[in-house]
């Protein structure tokens, strides 16, 4: 990701601190509805970010209480690690301009794919599964205005 890109964010990069160079731009995802719950879902995610400072982005997204509208978001978990449509639009035009090209080397389900399409970013995505290629395909779409290359 270094090589081919000027700036990342990587979630789950609180994995890989080992490996990750130190910076001080955190993305902080808050999951939760009230400060009073408890269950066996996350509070939050951590995502490292090469550019910036500590950021926090709250969206719901604990097991079945989910924040997003129908034709971004499916009811039904479509990849272990999904993340909502609607997060991922507010982080992109938070950290990204028009002409950016974005890169998703793990395009899983393509909700990023999706955000990309809704925020009018070019991306580009990379998915090894051919089930989840699919189920990336049939998300784009309702909101795809570029060519599909699958």
């Amino acid at each position: 990701m270094f090589r081919v890109s000027k700036q990342q964010i990587i979630f789950g990069g609180n994995y890989y601190t080992d490996i990750l160079p130190v910076a001080s731009g955190w993305i902080v995802w808050d999951k939760k509805l009230t400060e009073v719950s408890r269950d066996d879902f996350g509070d939050c995610e951590l995502a490292w970010c090469s550019k910036g400072t500590n950021r926090i982005f709250r969206w719901l997204w604990r097991g079945f209480a989910r924040k997003g509208s129908r034709n971004e978001e499916s009811k039904v978990k479509l990849h272990p690690s999904q993340k909502p449509v609607g997060l991922l639009k507010k982080i992109l035009l938070f950290y990204t301009e028009d002409d950016d090209i974005i890169f998703d080397p793990f395009l899983g389900s393509g909700s990023l794919a999706v955000a990309c399409e809704l925020c009018g970013r070019n991306w580009v995505g990379v998915e090894i599964k051919e089930e989840y290629c699919k189920i990336a395909k049939q998300r784009l779409l309702i909101p795809s205005k570029q060519e599909l290359l699958f």
